[in-house]
């Protein structure tokens, strides 16, 4: 019967493939699931006023006592309780924040520096930005995930935005040199587009900070002008409860709802307010150091420096609001998130390398407190294995329904029990021994777990992933092994001869490396209860290098020659290997590059100095 319905379900998921659905696949990501966290347009803003859009997804009263003082009483309980995030995403641990005085440099940059790397850098910046918006700009989007390589790879396509967090400092620092490097900066006609002009660059510098600071300014006198102060769903929500008060006639209901809004709006225009004139602040601190230094023309090193210690300053202020001492514990008030209880007790007394647990008394694709202390099948992790998904698609999930419903039935014998276990192959290949129902009770064991590695009898290839991951209805994976025709040419000729008395453990592991022994008399075809993931992992028979192939449609199996072996798979991305390269070249080149700067700094000094 299980078989059926996971039949009935890859049969139903197959029909149900609409024009809908077809367009919602990439050759990565669903469409959907990346534009989750996309950034709303307005909220591009975060990067010149931390909490332009409320800052992180918390309560109001967590770190934001000061908003309520002019919320009304009645309602400043509530407030306190709701969220100062406001903007497109679902939640946040914290804005992007590149710092205020960094795009007052950047515009500074753009005004003063010349040359291919501003327009390089605006184009760069302009993009991260952008591109980060997802879903608000499905135009963008769907041109980016379909045509750009690597973007339908993003979970999160915010995290375009480190790339803005990189530019904007980089032309920001050139546009600080500009300016510190050009004599009598202010009375010194403006350059545009190449082409000298009537105006001098005292206007050009008046504008950056009109721009930047005046804009905090204007947002800070007249917020709603530049901002709205409830989310789209709160907005649908308070349309939604106006509507059904109206409906009712409850006019008293009505007013609450029109307070509450009001209330919530009030508070959160106040955290707006606090950092807008914040941002202000800092880049007329900024400007003002730079003024002086042009009016009155003192030593350049003493205004970098205090650039820097006010952008330091600026980014360690925000930074303390999401880390600081609340964020750590003491050793010794330490506790172990995940307490032990008599389902984890009853696992940790058996040592066997390998085996696996279910945990079916949390949800099993978000629950990872079992992988605290033994090893999981499920759990959760921001990047997914889409194969492995798949599987819990298709195979595992009916497994799961069919092992809940028995256990919930009644008139449970052995009988019934030993048929569950035999009824779930999918997670017996997985080597599930284990299943926790409930914490406060010993962990189920299955008899029936493969193990870490086994001997199979048939070899069975199909056409592609599709017939491989059908398959798995129809076979006993115990016994056979069913294996994509990509791998044809590894499998060549090739037929298990299998021995009932040839053997094969894991002797070692390692979440790296995996130490197996095998004992046969003939040649056998092992399959590995591990998932295949070729971009790094390796084998070796007897320290030698040789192929594995991937089969039941996640694992990994490979050919075992007669006689005794150790077969080892070691994890050696060579793209990891690459990186330390490029960085370790990377730091060299830098390092030099400041050597150099600093010694033709002292040879141009020495040369300016007056012969004795």
């Amino acid at each position: 019967m299980a078989n059926q319905n996971l039949q009935y379900l890859v049969q139903t998921k197959a029909a149900d493939s609409t024009s809908a659905e077809k367009n919602n696949q990439t050759g990565g990501l669903p469409r959907d699931y990346i534009t989750q966290w996309s950034v709303g347009v307005s909220e591009t803003f975060t990067l010149l006023i931390p909490n332009y859009k409320g800052g992180e997804t918390e309560a109001i009263g967590t770190d934001n006592k000061s908003a309520l003082k002019d919320v009304k009483p009645a309602y400043k309980k509530q407030i306190a309780q709701s969220n100062a995030y406001y903007g497109d995403q679902p939640f946040t641990a914290g804005p992007t924040y590149a710092g205020a005085i960094i795009v007052f440099l950047f515009v500074l940059g753009l005004m003063f520096v010349s040359g291919p790397f501003k327009w390089a850098m605006l184009v760069a910046t302009i993009l991260s930005i952008t591109f980060s918006w997802g879903g608000n700009w499905p135009g963008l989007f769907n041109f980016a995930v379909d045509y750009i390589p690597g973007y339908n790879k993003f979970r999160s396509v915010s995290m375009m935005l480190t790339v803005a967090n990189f530019t904007l400092p980089l032309l920001g620092l050139f546009g600080l040199y500009k300016v510190l490097t050009t004599p009598d900066f202010l009375n010194t006609k403006m350059v545009l587009f190449g082409k000298e002009t009537n105006f001098k660059n005292l206007h050009g510098f008046i504008v950056v900070f009109a721009v930047t600071g005046g804009l905090c300014l204007l947002m800070y006198l007249t917020p709603t002008t530049f901002n709205t102060f409830l989310s789209a769903a709160e907005v649908a929500q308070f349309t939604d409860m106006g509507n059904q008060a109206a409906a009712s006639g409850n006019q008293q209901y009505t007013d609450q709802i029109l307070d509450y809004q009001d209330s919530l709006e009030t508070a959160r225009i106040t955290i707006f307010k606090a950092d807008a004139i914040r941002s202000f602040l800092f880049i007329i601190a900024a400007a003002g150091l730079l003024f002086a230094y042009f009016k009155f023309t003192f030593d350049k090193r003493i205004v970098i420096a205090a650039v820097g210690v006010l952008i330091l300053g600026d980014i360690i202020m925000v930074d303390q609001r999401f880390l600081n001492a609340k964020s750590f514990t003491a050793k010794k008030e330490l506790q172990v998130p995940f307490p032990k209880n008599n389902a984890i007790n009853s696992i940790l007394t058996d040592n066997t390398p390998g085996k696996r647990t279910l945990n079916l008394a949390g949800s099993f694709t978000q629950d990872a407190s079992v992988s605290y202390y033994t090893s999981s099948i499920g759990g959760y992790h921001g990047a997914k294995l889409k194969r492995y998904q798949q599987l819990i698609d298709f195979r595992i999930d009916g497994e799961i329904d069919m092992i809940r419903k028995t256990l919930s039935g009644g008139g449970l014998n052995d009988s019934i029990i030993d048929a569950m276990y035999r009824g779930t192959p999918t997670l017996n290949m997985l080597n599930t021994k284990y299943i926790i129902v409930n914490p406060n009770y010993p962990a189920l064991s299955n008899p029936y777990a493969f193990g870490p590695a086994w001997f199979v009898k048939d070899l069975q290839l199909v056409e592609n992933p599709d017939a491989e991951i059908l398959a798995l209805n129809k076979i006993d994976p115990k016994q056979t092994a069913v294996v994509d025709k990509a791998f044809e040419a590894q499998m060549a000729g090739f037929k298990p001869s299998f021995d009932s008395a040839a053997t094969i453990k894991l002797a070692s592991y390692q979440p790296n490396h995996l130490v197996y022994e095998s004992n046969t008399a003939t040649d056998q075809l092992a399959v590995f209860s591990e998932i295949y993931y070729k971009n790094g992992w390796n084998v070796y028979v007897d320290g030698k290098a040789t192929d594995y192939v991937r089969a039941n449609f996640v694992l990994r199996a490979m050919k075992v020659h007669a006689g005794k072996h150790k077969i080892e798979f070691k994890f050696e991305p060579a793209e990891y290997k690459k990186g330390e390269g490029v960085a370790l070249a990377g730091s060299i080149i830098l390092f030099l590059a400041l050597a150099g700067a600093l010694f033709l700094e002292l040879r141009r000094k020495k040369e300016e100095e007056p012969a004795a």
